[in-house]
């Protein structure tokens, strides 16, 4: 049996945290040493407060079983959506589950290497949790990822409010995730000023143009803590 960084850290360094959340200490700077010690730092403080929340109301065990369960499920169904929107029945299941199926130390190279050696069972695997049930990274921000893009991409005609809408939630997403929000605010960059541009019969005129830049300095100034903190 093996623990991997991601459950050393959901343990040691995250959980302690959420503690201090969910004690009434929204901005927890020290949580090992002083639970009520408060500074702004650089955290990813949605998830902090969402978990916090969380603990508050269901505690820690509720905490975990959402993490292990509630949230990789959520994404697996998620994903059988997205890719059902392009593939049949059968392959949206079979790539939904082998994106869900991932451990972080179990790289899938040397399992193939150490299956053509004839390795048993025993060498070849280690008894681990899925990297997704991990907390709160990536259980919880990998969900949230999938389901602003799962809404975002719906084929609803764009409105300047509908962008606005999803140029703040993914902005708002670099305080759950600061590396998933830089993914996805480049995907939705790319994505919504094409499908605009086709819905707009192909033109470029002054309120395509305007769209753009108001989006980007709105953008901007979301993600802007994480950027000059």
């Amino acid at each position: 049996i093996s623990s991997s960084s991601s459950e050393f850290q959901s343990i040691h360094s995250w959980l302690p945290l959420i503690k201090s959340v969910k004690s009434g200490n929204l901005f927890p700077s020290k949580p090992n040493i002083d639970i009520t010690s408060s500074s702004f730092l650089f955290y990813p403080y949605l998830t902090l407060w969402i978990y916090g929340l969380m603990a508050w109301l269901i505690g820690l065990k509720g905490v975990i079983t959402f993490s292990i369960v509630v949230f990789p499920v959520c994404s697996f169904y998620l994903l059988y959506r997205i890719f059902s929107r392009q593939l049949s029945e059968m392959w949206s299941i079979a790539i939904s589950l082998t994106c869900i199926l991932a451990f972080s130390d179990w790289p899938f190279r040397s399992f193939l290497a150490g299956a053509i050696k004839g390795l048993s069972i025993s060498e070849l695997t280690t008894i681990q949790p899925l990297e997704i049930t991990h907390y709160p990274f990536p259980s919880l921000s990998v969900f949230i990822f999938l389901l602003l893009f799962y809404f975002s991409t719906k084929q609803k005609k764009l409105t300047f409010a509908r962008i606005t809408l999803f140029t703040c939630l993914w902005g708002l997403f670099s305080q759950i995730h600061a590396v998933d929000a830089l993914y996805g605010l480049a995907f939705w960059f790319i994505y919504f000023p094409i499908q605009v541009f086709k819905q707009s019969g192909r033109q470029l005129d002054k309120i395509y143009i305007k769209t753009i830049i108001s989006q980007v300095l709105i953008g901007f100034l979301l993600v802007s803590p994480i950027l000059f903190h």
